[in-house]
């Protein structure tokens, strides 16, 4: 007799739409996950004409600034304000480092400007299969785990059903001489959590929530105390080419510059 479990089920449409491609954090029980193999049950969706995920875009420009080599000590790894305010501080920040390396032709800043642009990223809601009574957690990741859990959906159908659905392997690898790590998903075998169905999805996170969004007006302010003119920089020129000997803008003209480069983002 096939047991009967009250959950949302993801239709083969979906599986195969969302195969397709991937769409164009802050606070909760999150799971950052160990170098080497990690077992993980990805859960249903936690409501009906939801998908197992909910994608937003992130910058991730801390370590990036300071890697720079400018002074920062405010939050700059923040969700993109983009989508719901219509217009980002952050985006602005990218924007105004190309047009500064642009200008000064400094390869620095336009790699600056490429590395701090916002980031798809994507969250679920997760049983980590090695400590499942730990119970649901929220897996943040990036577009190389997306692709490869979107790969396994499209050879094994939907591996979050809590009968005939199965476990997969995230592989976290260490890349040599690099800040980043590799990432890679494997399906594992046919699991049944039926038995443990109810207390995990009384657990299941809303991810309409997420992510977590600063301040618009506090991010605001502290991309307008940055100054992009680094020791490492070529000097800020007119726009006829030529130097301005010494030019160290004031935090007031930043702003004035953040909220002009935001309008021209409306227009």
């Amino acid at each position: 007799m096939t047991k009967k479990l009250d959950f949302f089920d993801i239709s083969d449409e979906q599986i195969k739409s969302d195969t397709k491609g991937g769409p164009g954090g802050g606070g909760g029980n999150l799971l950052t996950l160990a170098e080497g193999d990690t077992l993980l049950r990805i859960m249903p969706p936690w409501a009906r004409d939801r998908k197992y995920y909910k994608a937003y875009k992130m910058h991730f420009a801390l370590n990036e600034l300071i890697n720079y080599g400018l002074e920062v000590d405010g939050w700059f790894n923040s969700p993109c304000l983009a989508d719901a305010q219509g217009k980002c501080p952050l985006c602005a920040l990218a924007n105004r480092a190309k047009a500064i390396g642009t200008r000064n032709n400094d390869p620095q800043l336009l790699a600056l400007s490429k590395s701090i642009r916002a980031k798809q990223q994507y969250i679920a809601n997760v049983v980590n299969m090695n400590k499942p009574t730990e119970g649901v957690k929220l897996l943040p990741f990036g577009q190389k785990v997306y692709e490869g859990l979107q790969n396994v959906f499209a050879r094994k159908g939907n591996i979050t059903h809590p009968i005939t659905g199965r476990n997969i392997v995230i592989t976290k690898r260490e890349i040599p001489g690099q800040r980043w790590f590799d990432y890679s998903v494997s399906p594992d075998d046919v699991a049944d959590i039926s038995e443990n169905w109810d207390s995990f999805k009384g657990q299941l996170q809303d991810l309409d929530s997420y992510p977590k969004l600063p301040d618009y007006e506090e991010v605001a302010n502290k991309v307008a105390s940055i100054e992009l003119i680094a020791p490492n920089s070529g000097p800020v020129t007119t726009a006829g080419g030529n130097p301005i000997p010494g030019y160290v803008p004031s935090k007031a003209s930043r702003l004035e510059e953040v909220d002009r480069l935001l309008d021209d983002m409306e227009d």
